[in-house]
This record gives structure tokens, C-alpha cells and sequence, in this order.
């Protein structure tokens, strides 16, 4: 006679953990911490685990049916202290974006919801979520550098889209900063620059977990003691703002070929103050907007994450895993270099002050 087919819930009770976390492990999601999805794979090799064809058949016919959230709407979550803010920010706008497509392909709503009223009490938003039928959040970034959110997560199923967020702990879906810094510094140094300098606000630093500043001071290790710069990582207020006089200063000390920021507005000000690019250094940006087409850096697939949190969410919903994970997951999704006259070859145009 033929042995009992062994079953998912059996795996995870050998794993010790919940039949739901098993199946997102065989499955190869993102949602399950590597550790995890390796003891359970092992689980299921020892005990001879194989999923049943017609079964498995089955789910994935239903995963992939467009109307499966049948108008079920996920809450946008965002904290700015003005309703709309958010939308004037390019990157939380592009996230909104990509969430939105993916939640109609999936036959799903999303809607913004807004948390920036101190009037409110954060019970009190928990309870209108619940009440309107929203178990699915997708965290926006946070407007502080460590922004901290106080709903009741018991009820909801959460991904976040940004390291400002620092509370909840949750699963994530961010845009890699660490490559994103790395690929910009490979540009520079395959264009031939050396002396490469790096500029940017605490807040900014902070926001994106430091990652931008780690991977620029680990490359500092590949070059001669001569081609090292020190960041000039600013304190500032307000956040988000930079001293444009303490960077002239840090320039004419430095003497840097190039420079790495976060965005193109540092160097407009260098141009007002008459250090011009690409005539006196060359200017990348960490995070360039679609729309700024004058300087070279590193596109974020913002939309691509966006669509990819909905995603999460609605893997979570299906299985109904509410609450805060035990052990997060992490996507994280790669940016794209995109040339630009700010960055030439420094023997076509090499610094002249």
C-alpha cells in the first residue's frame, strides 16, 4: 500500500511555524527571512514532501485571476502634516503609481489614507480602517528621517516602501540604495574620474538608512590615499536643505573632480555660486527625477516597487497572515544609470579653476 501523501500543514508543524509562512517558503516569496525558508525547504525534504500537482494547479489558476480582490481596497498610508503633500514628492507620487496599476490588474483599490491629523488618535485610525473594511496597508515614506506609525497592526496586513520607516518593523519593499550607490560610483570611476566627493543633509542620510554613505566610504578602501575625500554630510535646517556656502568651502578644500548627491539641486546652486558643471566638476545624482533631463544618475524603478508592495499585500491578504511578522522579508529592487551632460569624460572637459 502506498504511504500517505504528506501535507503542508505537517511541514509546518515540523518547521514550527504557520501553515501560511510554509507555503510562501516553498513558493521562494520574499515575505519569508532567508533562514526561514531554508529550514522549511529542509523539513520538506526529509519528510518527502511534494506538492500535490492538481492542487497546486489549481491555486496558481486562481492566483493569476484578474478579479480575485473583487474591489477590496488596500489604504495607501502617509503622514505628511498636510493631506496632500505626498503628492507633490516625485518618489512617494511614482510608488502611489505602481501600486495603483497592480492593484487593477489584481482586481483591487487602493486609496490613500491620511495620518498626519494629530487630532486624531492613532486607535482611532486603526478603528476607522477596520471599520471601512481595509485590512491591506502599504506604509509610504515617512516625512521624519525615523518615522514611527502606532496603529493597531494586530488587524492589517502591512508591507512598508521606505527606510523612514522605522516603526512598524514589517516586511519591506525598497529600491536598493546600496546598488544604486555602488553603480553610480562605477560610472564615475569607469569616466575616469578619481578624486570623487560626496555631498548630502543628515535628514537625507538618515532617510534611506545611511546606505548612500556606506557604500561611497567602502569604496574609498579601492583608491590611493591621494583620491580619498571625506563626506561632507551637512546638519541642516530645515531637513532636507543643504548649507551651500559650507559646500563651496568643502569644494575648495577637497578640490574634488566630481561629486555624488542625492538630487540636481546642490549643483544648481555650485552654478549660481560660479563652480559650473561640467566645466569645473563632474555631477551625479543618487535620485534624479524622469523629468531632469540636464544631469547624469541613477533612476529609481519607484513604479516597480510600488507594484511590487501591492503585490505583497495582497499575497498576505490571501493567506490572511494579519499582524506583524516575526520575521520580516525584504525586496529589495535595482535602479537604472541614465547618462547626462553633467557628466562627461574628464578629458573632454576637465576642470579649468
Amino acid at each position: 500500500m502506498a504511504s500517505a501523501r504528506v501535507t503542508l500543514k505537517q511541514v509546518a508543524a515540523a518547521a514550527g511555524v504557520s501553515v501560511g509562512t510554509a507555503s510562501y517558503a516553498l513558493r521562494g516569496m520574499l515575505l519569508v527571512a532567508p533562514e526561514t525558508t531554508r529550514k522549511v525547504r529542509a523539513v520538506a525534504a526529509r519528510l518527502g514532501y511534494a506538492p500535490d500537482p492538481v492542487l497546486s494547479q489549481a491555486m496558481s489558476t486562481i492566483r493569476r485571476q484578474p478579479t480575485q480582490g473583487h474591489g477590496e481596497v488596500i489604504a495607501y498610508v502617509v503622514a505628511y502634516r498636510e493631506r496632500e503633500e505626498w503628492r507633490r514628492r516625485h518618489i512617494v507620487r511614482r510608488y502611489w503609481e505602481g501600486a495603483q496599476e497592480r492593484a487593477t490588474e489584481l482586481g483591487y483599490r487602493i486609496e490613500p489614507y491620511w495620518v498626519g491629523d494629530t487630532s486624531i488618535s492613532e486607535a482611532r485610525h486603526s478603528q476607522i480602517l477596520y471599520n471601512r473594511g481595509i485590512r491591506g496597508l502599504i506604509l509610504a515614506p515617512h516625512p521624519e528621517a525615523e518615522g514611527r506609525l502606532r496603529l493597531d497592526w494586530r488587524q492589517f496586513a502591512v508591507v512598508a516602501v521606505s527606510r523612514s520607516v522605522v516603526e512598524p518593523v514589517t516586511h519591506q519593499v525598497l529600491d536598493d540604495h546600496d546598488a544604486i550607490a555602488r553603480m553610480a560610483m562605477g560610472q564615475l570611476h569607469a569616466r575616469g574620474y578619481r578624486r570623487i566627493g560626496f555631498v548630502m543633509s543628515r535628514y537625507r542620510n538618515e532617510r534611506v538608512g545611511r546606505r548612500w554613505l556606506a557604500a561611497y566610504l567602502a569604496s574609498q578602501y579601492d583608491l590611493p590615499a591621494r583620491d580619498r575625500l571625506p563626506p561632507c554630510v551637512q546638519a541642516v535646517e530645515p531637513p532636507g536643505e543643504f548649507d551651500g556656502p559650507g559646500l563651496v568651502r568643502w569644494i575648495r578644500r577637497q578640490r574634488p573632480d566630481a561629486l555624488l548627491g542625492p538630487t540636481p539641486r546642490a549643483m544648481r546652486y555650485l552654478q549660481e555660486q560660479g563652480i559650473v558643471t561640467p566645466r569645473d566638476l563632474g555631477y551625479a545624482a543618487l535620485d534624479l527625477a524622469p523629468e531632469e533631463t540636464g544631469f547624469a544618475g541613477v533612476l529609481h524603478d519607484a513604479h516597480q516597487v510600488g507594484r511590487a508592495a501591492l503585490g505583497q499585500v495582497v499575497a498576505i491578504l490571501r493567506n490572511r497572515e494579519f499582524g506583524l511578522p516575526e520575521k520580516p522579508g525584504l525586496q529589495l529592487v535595482a535602479g537604472l544609470w541614465r547618462d547626462g551632460p553633467s557628466l562627461p569624460d574628464p578629458a573632454v572637459s576637465r576642470r579649468t579653476a
